[in-house]
């Protein structure tokens, strides 16, 4: 039961509203400004950008300029990369098979739905374990350039047209908790390094800190650390090597930079600072489209702007002076400064407080923006009905991280004047002199082997130990200045985020009611409050987390009078319902079942409607008042107690 209902719902939840944090074409504009600007202000830059079409060489890969365009027509640039990371390939090793290898064999696409149903239970699967069938990639090029920002904002992605495109883009966003931040928490060394072997330790023992095959744990952090380092450590090998191997590795190391920033740029959505991916593929996109509809107000990091450049982020209302201290009456939601943690302080250094305003209370001068999710910056802010200015806000805030992690990359691969310094003990890896040792593909035979060995080489984690990894990956967050930028959910203002139900997520319950029968047709009994229907009701049920909304499926068992007489009723349910004021839920669903023995111990199919309010309390217990009616079992109406366990998936 829970495998068809899980399955049913996670079909119709991520065909019927976009799961990824950012369109296609955003990712890929995103990247595109950062490279653009990049070279700008560095024209050696160039040439080290262009070495990446050795990583990416084939037939669908650009050429000479158009490797820097934004959405040529008729290939796939560098800024395609992030898009197809991530959403189009559960690894980097995936991404270049499925999507550069001239030599893979291309397999027809199809919406294999009994594919989706298997692969709909695997949220808590790795993408790096999906099905690596080769798409059309040219049907593919042609429908996404229909994409195309000279369009916007006249057509989006379409998940069910992507779908038709590339059959394994669904087994992908259904194991895709690899795009979500850690709830609400800031990045730290310690999310950052987080790892799991591919059998499933989450790296907390001897055995799993000593092993060789391992990835990084499923969360966006982790992910992007993971490959960003891998791109660090291949451009310092760059710069000390000769060529034609530094060329290779230049490619190699902008290559798994490019489809690091996939999930670097996730993390600019609010859908993916908020919600929490351990709750399960339907709780998640369900919190996740509310909260990237709603915006969400954070703080503007202090140091952006001067990281990135006046030039960059000129006019950006990332980077604009804040308002001046006013009444909170006086100042546009996300312009006003936010009031201090004390307001009678007069000075607090720590949070920037200035003199108290005439309403007495202390405000900083701290930036705040509103930032939204996928569609904003393609409609530029039609989607959610908002103003440019917003949809700039997260354009430029997605870029500028893309910008400063690119950089990196680059000044590690040539060093110029002003580049950030790369702490040397985070190099330090077994495979930097000889990354192709123990290599088992014949390099000379594969056209693409080079590349997918020396991609293979770092995400395959070989002669590489967890423990390891993990301490590099610590030894270099500081750093990572992408990641030190990323937005961040204040504890101080903004919206409140405490889950509104302590149940939130998935939960497994048992009713037991007392209910009465008022439908005399159905019945065989006189109408009298004396004759009572117990019912017991076993339930599955998911609570998304801060959205009024619940899905049920469920079994029960209830003493039915029906014309034969009185029998036992079992069914199946499925519900749905809304949460309302006050901690009260509304349900409503329809059961099918049998109700045995009769009179002649012969079952009887049953269907039958019913509805609840529920008052859930905070120990978890819950009164329901119960209306419902069958084929059998007539109009009803009732009182009953529920009692919810619950289970975390973490």
């Amino acid at each position: 039961m829970r495998t068809i209902f899980f399955s049913g719902l996670c079909c119709l939840v991520l065909a019927s509203a976009p799961a990824a944090a950012f369109d296609y074409i955003e990712h890929a504009h995103f990247t595109w400004r950062a490279l653009e600007r990049l070279i700008r202000d560095e024209p050696a830059w160039r040439d080290v950008v262009m070495d990446t079409a050795w990583a990416l060489d084939s037939e669908l890969a650009c050429k000479g300029p158009g490797l820097l365009a934004e959405a040529p027509e008729f290939c796939f640039a560098l800024a395609d990369v992030p898009a197809l990371s991530g959403d189009h390939a559960g690894s980097p090793v995936a991404l270049l098979r499925r999507w550069f290898d001239d030599s893979a064999k291309k397999h027809p696409q199809a919406i294999r739905v009994p594919e989706i149903l298997a692969a709909s239970g695997a949220w808590s699967e790795s993408p790096d374990d999906t099905d690596t069938r080769v798409p059309d990639r040219s049907r593919f090029l042609t429908y996404i350039r229909r994409l195309a920002p000279r369009f916007w904002p006249v057509v989006r992605p379409d998940d069910l047209h992507l779908l038709g495109l590339d059959d394994a883009y669904l087994s992908v966003l259904l194991r895709m908790r690899t795009h979500f931040r850690p709830p609400m928490k800031a990045p730290s060394a310690e999310l950052a390094s987080q790892r799991e072997t591919r059998d499933g330790l989450l790296g907390d023992d001897d055995d799993s800190l000593d092993s060789t095959n391992h990835r990084p744990r499923d969360q966006a952090f982790a992910w992007y650390a993971d490959l960003h380092l891998g791109a660090l450590t291949y451009a310092t090998m760059a710069a000390q090597a000769a060529e034609p191997a530094g060329r290779e590795y230049r490619a190699t190391a902008l290559f798994l930079e490019l489809s690091a920033l996939h999930y670097l740029q996730d993390s600019v959505a609010p859908g993916h600072i908020t919600t929490n991916s351990a709750l399960g593929a339907a709780s998640t996109s369900l919190t996740h489209d509310r909260d990237n509809a709603e915006g969400l107000l954070v703080d503007v990091p202090d140091g952006l702007c001067a990281l990135v450049g006046d030039t960059f982020l000129r006019g950006s209302p990332l980077c604009a002076e804040p308002d001046a201290i006013a009444p909170l009456e006086d100042a546009g939601e996300h312009r006003k400064p936010a009031p201090c943690p004390n307001p009678d302080a007069i000075t607090d250094p720590a949070f920037g407080c200035k003199t108290p305003s005439s309403t007495g209370i202390a405000y900083s001068e701290t930036r705040r923006v509103v930032l939204y999710g996928d569609g904003v910056v393609a409609s530029e802010g039609r989607v959610y009905a908002v103003p440019a200015e917003a949809a700039r806000a997260v354009d430029d805030w997605a870029s500028a991280l893309s910008y400063l992690s690119l950089r990196e990359v680059l000044c590690s691969a040539r060093t110029h004047k002003g580049c950030p310094t790369v702490t040397p003990a985070a190099l330090a890896w077994p495979l930097a002199a000889d990354p192709l040792s123990g290599v088992t593909l014949d390099l000379a035979k594969h056209p693409k082997a080079r590349q997918m060995a020396l991609v293979g080489a770092w995400w395959d984690t070989r002669a590489d130990p967890l423990s390891a990894r993990r301490e590099r990956i610590r030894e270099a967050f500081d750093g990572f200045q992408g990641l030190a930028n990323v937005p961040v959910l204040s504890e101080r203002r903004g919206r409140d985020y405490v889950p509104l139900e302590r149940l939130a997520g998935h939960t497994i319950s048992m009713r037991v009611a007392v209910l009465h029968a008022f439908d005399e047709v159905h019945s065989a009994f006189d109408d009298g409050w004396g004759d009572i229907i117990p019912e017991v009701r076993l339930a599955y049920r998911i609570i998304a987390p801060r959205l009024p909304v619940v899905l049920e499926a469920s079994v029960d068992s209830v003493v039915a009078r029906g014309d034969h007489g009185v029998g036992v009723g079992t069914h199946a349910w499925l519900d749905a319902g809304v949460q309302l004021a006050g901690g009260f839920y509304a349900h409503a669903g329809i059961g099918m079942g049998v109700m045995w023995p009769q009179a002649d111990f012969s079952g009887r199919w049953q269907v039958e409607i019913g509805a609840n309010l529920e008052d859930h309390a905070d120990d978890g217990l819950a009164v329901a008042w119960i209306i419902g009616g069958g084929d059998e079992l007539g109009f009803v109406m009732g009182l009953g107690l529920r009692g919810s366990l619950r289970i975390d998936i973490d």
